[in-house]
């Protein structure tokens, strides 16, 4: 079940990421539109990364996934500059 704003932002930012990255992994690398999808891809990510942070109605307090968005938020942000 998805509890409020947060939870449908969350929802819907992994779902785009899922789409934009599903898109984008077999087309030519370099045109224009491999890059929009790119970008369009690492800003779904990065906005599901920063909403997990005040997600706790799975477990109620700080969890594995709050780690992993830890973890995988400066490698992201490293990696696309251009993005912020």
């Amino acid at each position: 079940m998805i509890h409020g704003w947060l939870g449908y932002t969350h929802t819907s930012a992994a779902m785009a990421a899922l789409l934009f990255g599903a898109c984008v992994f077999p087309m030519m690398k370099g045109t224009r539109l491999h890059k929009t999808l790119g970008y369009l891809y690492a800003a779904a990510l990065l906005s599901t990364n920063v909403t997990a942070f005040g997600l706790y109605h799975l477990t109620g307090h700080f969890g594995l996934f709050h780690v992993a968005a830890i973890v995988s938020g400066p490698r992201q942000v490293y990696s696309t500059p251009s993005l912020l």
